[in-house]
């Protein structure tokens, strides 16, 4: 389908002027849709993953295998999201002759993608890549409706402290998940 600016209107919620190509750490989430809890459940703190989301554990500890410059970092799989941090190392820009001037100064004025324009090795393409993969194992292994929802978050983490904050926060989100639903028991 060709790109109509009418129609394909979605902004993006990157930030920017970042190049999301470029060496970085970043700290993402992916829902599924409508938040549907069908990656495992929660039992006394600790996720039990279901078959989806042992599948979905597969591809995304299979990043590296086809993204050489992306390292994971913590990670967790809960029963309706995945939380987990990527680290970019090196360069996409791998070309085997110098860029001219008006090609670099274009690399680094990039903004984000474009509709039908992935940029190789983005944090998008990256995520784009994951998705994809894991819906279809999880499509062929039976389970046709399931989806995740079009978009993902991402927060870039701009030092070591920041760093140590998400993973603290990703290492204790199923302890949080399972005391905030004990609350909502308890209200009931």
């Amino acid at each position: 389908m060709k790109y109509d600016p009418l129609r394909h209107h979605r902004r993006s919620i990157r930030l920017r002027g970042h190049d999301y190509a470029q060496t970085g750490m970043y700290y993402v989430t992916v829902c599924v849709k409508d938040r549907e809890c069908i990656l495992g459940e929660n039992l006394q703190n600790e996720v039990k993953l279901s078959r989806i989301g042992k599948i979905v554990k597969e591809c995304w500890e299979g990043i590296p295998k086809h993204f050489s410059h992306a390292m994971l970092d913590e990670f967790v799989i809960m029963p309706d999201h995945l939380h987990g941090i990527i680290i970019l190392v090196g360069t996409r820009h791998a070309v085997s002759q110098p860029l001219a001037s008006s090609q670099r100064e274009e690399i680094s004025l990039q903004t984000g993608e474009e509709f039908g324009r992935p940029i190789c090795g983005s944090l998008s393409t990256i995520m784009r890549s994951f998705k994809s993969a894991a819906s279809n194992r999880i499509h062929s292994e039976g389970y046709p409706e399931f989806a995740w929802q079009s978009r993902f978050y991402d927060h870039i983490l701009r030092d070591a402290r920041d760093l140590e904050r998400v993973r603290r926060y990703i290492r204790n989100n199923p302890t949080r998940w399972f005391d905030n639903c004990r609350k909502e028991i308890e209200c009931a």
